[in-house]
C-alpha cells in the first residue's frame, strides 16, 4: 500500500490547536487529555517508505498547518457530506 506521511508523529492536541487557530475561534472547550490505554496504538504514523522508493523522495511535502488551512478552505467551500470513524458507537 502507498502512504503519504511527514515522517513526524504529531499529538492530536497539536492538530486540534491548529484547527482552532485556523478557524479563529476565541472561546472553545479545552479537550480532556487522557493517557493512552494499553489496547490503543501509541502512534498512527504511516510508513511512507514504499511511496518514496517507488515515486522518489522529491515529493512535495506540505506542513501540517498548511494542510489544515487548505482543508478548512475546502470544507467551507464544499461542506462535509459524510464522515467515517473507527470509534465504537454507543
Amino acid at each position: 500500500a502507498y502512504h503519504f506521511s511527514s515522517g513526524k508523529d504529531y499529538e492530536i492536541k497539536y492538530l486540534y490547536d491548529l484547527v482552532i487557530q485556523e478557524l479563529k475561534i476565541n472561546h472553545y472547550i479545552e479537550p480532556e487529555i487522557r493517557e493512552v490505554n494499553k489496547d490503543e496504538a501509541p502512534s498512527i504514523l504511516l510508513d511512507a517508505s514504499k511511496t518514496l522508493k517507488d515515486y522518489g523522495s522529491e515529493i512535495i511535502k506540505t506542513e501540517l498547518r498548511e494542510t489544515v488551512r487548505k482543508a478548512i478552505i475546502y470544507y467551507k467551500k464544499f461542506g462535509v457530506e459524510r464522515s467515517h470513524t473507527h470509534l465504537k458507537q454507543n
